[in-house]
């Protein structure tokens, strides 16, 4: 059987073993989108930020006085508060760029 460039390329990856495995192929997704979202929160240069504006949401340093201290999930803090009224998801993804 004669095999095409791209069979060959496939198999040398080892793609056709992740036939049929769909959780594992949805763990690679999920990771794929945690590094995508770390890398572009990534502070660049001088700036204190990211290439995505916005993100993170609240400034992860700075705690806020109208925040809640030690606040549940909600839809405003999605991972809630810490003890020092800080976005524990803006920490998330300032501080989720630098392990990688």
């Amino acid at each position: 059987m004669k095999r095409g460039l791209t069979g060959t390329v496939l198999k040398f990856l080892g793609v056709r073993r992740l036939r049929g495995q769909t959780l594992l192929k949805t763990g690679l997704g999920v990771v794929a989108v945690f590094v995508t979202v770390a890398v572009l929160c990534m502070p660049r240069g001088g700036d204190r930020y990211g290439w995505i504006a916005g993100f993170p949401p609240y400034d992860p340093i700075r705690g806020y006085s109208d925040f809640p201290r030690l606040a549940a999930p909600s839809s405003s803090h999605w991972m809630g508060t810490d003890h020092l009224q800080r976005d524990v998801f803006s920490r998330v993804l300032a501080g989720g760029w630098a392990p990688l």
